[in-house]
């Protein structure tokens, strides 16, 4: 009975072995795109926000946070930043925050929103300027989303997207009408910014800036039919990140929650899932970031 219980282990174990090695391979050659996307529970406020760009309230320290990390790879952000969402009976707040060491922008809010992607380049945050960005599906439907991009100068480009990109693996988006709504404005939206250290200077170290946005349901009507606000448990989908530059026009490096998987901010598929909760914030305190200590 030894010597065939002997001989069984000999010819399981090189099959044990093989089998064990392609779970490792398996397990490493495996990306962001096979993650499930993460949830994220999007806590209810009782208390009045003052939407100023300071994290400062109260809500703010006990919120958990969306960590940034590459859009692509997930590697670690270079700088700590992050955003965070709670909302109340009239809007849906978002707050962002990256330690930045050189905060600068060079279109300011005077300058008229673009209306044309292919005539408005100059007018574009988007395309010259580090920014922050949140994307969001009001009924989870991968249809009918909207964008708020907010500059260190507090200019904020607004649009709507009847789909993202039709392709998983790849970006194929359609930037014309009547896809994507550029003369879109966020009706009632309330944005500001705060910086740390000296904006549009670069012979000094900065602490970083950071910037809150009001998304009133009223607004959000059109995009969904569910309950606004929305009821406990409501799922919606969101995605945002910081969009950073070392100087104006240098090339983007994307930092974002949730990681997508490939370089493309407009797969659905991959958005967080934002679970509505009715309950307030946790008693939990979150490392109070370096700009609220000083």
């Amino acid at each position: 009975m030894s010597s065939q219980m002997n001989r069984m282990k000999a010819y399981l174990w090189p099959c044990v072995a093989c089998l064990l090695v392609g779970m490792v391979a398996h397990a490493s050659a495996q990306g962001p795109l096979e993650d499930p996307p993460p949830t994220y529970i999007g806590y209810r406020v009782t208390s009045p926000i003052r939407i100023d760009g300071h994290l400062s309230e109260a809500h703010w320290k006990h919120t958990p946070r969306m960590g940034f990390a590459g859009l692509v790879d997930g590697a670690p952000a270079w700088f700590d930043s992050y955003s965070q969402m709670v909302w109340d009976d009239e809007n849906l707040y978002v707050g962002f925050w990256a330690a930045d060491p050189n905060v600068f922008g060079s279109v300011g809010p005077d300058t008229p929103e673009p209306r044309d992607f292919w005539k408005d380049n100059d007018r574009y945050i988007m395309l010259h300027d580090p920014l922050f960005m949140v994307f969001v599906d009001p009924d989870g439907d991968h249809r009918n989303y909207v964008e708020m991009h907010i500059n260190a100068l507090n200019n904020i480009d607004d649009i709507w997207l009847n789909q993202g990109s039709t392709e998983k693996d790849r970006q194929v988006l359609d930037l014309h009408a009547p896809n994507y709504h550029l003369e879109w404005d966020c009706p009632g939206a309330q944005h500001a910014v705060a910086v740390y250290g000296s904006l549009n200077d670069s012979t000094d170290t900065d602490r970083g800036w950071s910037a809150e946005i009001a998304i009133p349901w009223t607004a959000l009507e059109p995009f969904t039919l569910g309950a606004l606000p929305p009821a406990e448990g409501d799922q919606w989908l969101v995605h945002s990140g910081w969009e950073y530059r070392v100087a104006v026009n240098e090339p983007v490096t994307y930092w974002t929650w949730p990681v997508i998987g490939i370089l493309d901010d407009h797969q659905l598929w991959r958005y967080g899932r934002f679970v509505f909760s009715s309950e307030s914030p946790g008693s939990r305190s979150y490392p109070t970031p370096p700009h609220q200590t000083e």
